[in-house]
């Protein structure tokens, strides 16, 4: 739901298991979101808020830490990602982590 959320906003929405398949290598994820100039949303808060992010270069990281929040609140998860974008314009958020659970209201 949310990611037809997402869709329905306007926001280009590419799903790494459709894009590249399971299993793709952190690394090669993060230079395909740089070659496509998207910013990877995760829940993996363990390989992308570590070295990962410190090593490659990428076009911003959005971490969530709390799955229920956009399964159950879809509405509510675009605006507060939307909140952080706002904040974050795309330039800006190239090699950043942000962390969406700081955003909700």
């Amino acid at each position: 739901m949310f990611v037809t959320t997402l869709r329905s906003k306007g926001h280009d929405v590419r799903r790494a298991i459709e894009e590249l398949g399971e299993g793709t290598d952190d690394y090669e994820l993060l230079s395909y979101c740089v070659e496509n100039e998207a910013t990877l949303l995760t829940h993996d808060k363990k390989d992308f808020a570590g070295e990962t992010e410190t090593t490659v270069d990428h076009d911003g990281i959005v971490i969530y830490t709390d799955a229920n929040f956009l399964r159950d609140r879809p509405e509510e998860a675009v605006r507060t990602l939307e909140r952080a974008f706002d904040h974050y314009p795309a330039p800006e958020r190239r090699n950043e982590i942000v962390w969406l659970d700081q955003w909700r209201e």
